[in-house]
């Protein structure tokens, strides 16, 4: 008999280290999830306190050098109205390169155009958030 009571035993301590380690890693995943959402919130304020007002004065150079748009991608939530307007304006910006430069790709590659997966990377960034904000305001 002492042998199924150590059995029992074993799966008791088994079992209290597996709730541990749950435990432990729900914790890990719930303070990584706030801290993104923290940096996110960080990012919003950064940009919005560097760029807001001076979407329309933007010029090219200041627009790649400052890395606008990854930033902007960054941070950017489709149920936040202010973002969605400053998605708008970040259209309106592209727009306005594109007939005036006809390129736009090294917008989109910031500060280092050379990086072909970059560039691929933020516009599928920029097509997903468009398709999210339509989404939103459909809603």
């Amino acid at each position: 008999m002492p042998f199924s009571g150590d059995l029992t035993e074993r799966n008791r301590q088994l079992l209290l280290e597996q709730q541990n380690s749950s435990a432990i890693k729900i914790q890990r995943c719930f303070r990584g999830k706030k801290a993104i959402q923290s940096k996110h919130s960080e990012a919003r304020e950064n940009f919005c306190s560097t760029f807001e007002g001076f979407f329309q004065n933007l010029d090219r150079k200041s627009y790649v050098a400052s890395d606008f748009l990854g930033q902007f991608l960054l941070f950017f939530d489709a149920k936040e109205d202010k973002d969605i307007d400053i998605l708008c304006q970040v259209c309106d910006l592209l727009l306005q390169y594109a007939k005036r430069d006809g390129d736009v790709a090294s917008l989109f590659a910031g500060a280092d155009y050379s990086v072909e997966h970059v560039v691929v990377h933020n516009v599928k960034k920029l097509a997903l958030i468009c398709v999210r904000a339509v989404h939103q305001k459909s809603m």
